[in-house]
């Protein structure tokens, strides 16, 4: 009986492979279109000049190559949706041959925890061409990543929307594109996944730059602890992701480092906007950023402050977001001016053999994370032009 059992539910499962990888497949046919101690570092000036000429696009989706660099010993694949351009695809290779050579090429890094890296390049204005590029990403994970699969949205965990209609990872039920992320979870399902959304060319070509050296600041990060079974928790807790007992995750670190760091080497490119980071960074002492009618991000974080919120307590929750980001970023600006650039690189290069954030804070920058906050948070007090006298321009 027990064997009859095996049997039946193995061919259960076949049978709801087979149904999904259809499903998949089909329905994007019939959907409607709907961011110095040390030498700096030298960024290559092989860039090719922004350009207003329209790319040909290519003839459907299509699961590609990467061809801009030999980034070995990475494994990195395409998934191209029909309706992005070639010179856009190719942009943001460039991106990712940079990000190897700034992130990557140095001592210490796990190459075995880098990759493989999936690059999902979509267009947020064609719906219909990221529910295709879907069906095409999911059936090759199925196939290189079963356990990636069925962990992720692909598969059952994703929900029966996603299985019958293609939208649940590059798309929403609504129809709307998604935004820029690492989306996977790479001791889990295998790989990272980062998909871009795509920028109007060539008025947000900075946009597209410095989010791929974002994002791929956060693949750095995530690398650097080699133990591949270590637990989610566990992982955060290095990160700096999640602080003290408390079970929240928090941007302060990880998306400030990120967020500062796409900005400074998009700034050091040749093809750069003139004075991007020193503008930037004025933005974020000056404006309240997202239009919240709150004031400045710094006076918002002194209020969060003054209630009993740190910035090591701010949430990925809307306005808290908003601030820990930006205030991130100018907390990291702080300690690369005092410090350099290269030390960031040294605290992540140390961090799993510390065993602990903090020690490692500690071990890298001299004092404490709440002693270096403290010492910003006097900092903030000074002048604007003291403070914006910091940025690199």
């Amino acid at each position: 009986m027990g064997r009859i059992w095996v049997r039946i539910t193995g061919s259960v499962f076949v049978v709801f492979v087979v149904f999904v990888l259809a499903a998949r497949v089909a329905e994007p046919s019939i959907r409607p279109v709907l961011y110095d101690a040390r030498p700096p570092v030298v960024i290559p000036t092989t860039t090719v000049a922004p350009t207003t000429t329209a790319a040909p696009l290519p003839q459907g989706g299509r699961i590609a190559e990467f061809s801009e660099c030999d980034m070995g010993p990475m494994e990195v694949k395409l998934f191209v949706a029909k309706t992005v351009p070639a010179n856009e695809v190719k942009l943001i290779e460039e991106q990712v041959c940079l990000s190897k050579q700034l992130y990557f090429d140095r001592p210490g890094t796990n190459w075995q925890m880098t990759s493989p890296l999936y690059i999902a390049l979509l267009n947020r204005d064609d719906s219909a061409s990221a529910v295709e590029i879907e069906g095409l990403y999911c059936s090759y994970i199925l196939e290189h990543h079963p356990t990636g699969w069925s962990n992720g949205k692909c598969g059952p965990y994703g929900g029966q929307g996603c299985q019958t209609s293609g939208k649940c990872l590059f798309t929403d039920n609504s129809g709307k594109v998604s935004g820029s992320c690492i989306c996977s979870n790479f001791r889990s399902d295998g790989f990272y996944l980062y998909v871009n959304n795509s920028h109007q060319m060539p008025r947000f070509e900075r946009d597209y730059r410095l989010i791929a050296l974002h994002e791929l600041f956060h693949v750095y990060q995530l690398s650097s602890i080699a133990n591949p079974s270590i637990s989610k928790d566990a992982e955060y807790r290095l990160m700096g992701k999640r602080m003290g007992t408390s079970s929240v995750d928090v941007p302060w670190w990880m998306e400030g480092t990120a967020v500062y760091f796409g900005h400074y080497f998009y700034d050091q490119q040749p093809v750069a906007v003139a004075n991007s980071l020193y503008n930037e960074m004025h933005r974020y002492l000056t404006t309240d950023y997202n239009g919240n009618g709150k004031g400045p991000i710094p006076d918002q974080y002194k209020a969060y402050r003054d209630s009993g919120t740190t910035m090591t307590e701010l949430s990925f929750e809307s306005d808290e977001k908003n601030v820990a980001y930006r205030i991130g970023a100018w907390f990291v600006a702080f300690m690369v001016d005092q410090g350099g650039i290269d030390k960031i690189f040294d605290f992540y290069e140390g961090l799993e053999d510390a065993g602990s954030f903090e020690t490692q804070f500690v071990a890298t920058f001299g004092k404490s994370h709440t002693e270096w906050i403290s010492d910003f948070d006097a900092f903030l007090e000074k002048p604007y032009e003291e403070k914006m006298a910091i940025i690199p321009r």
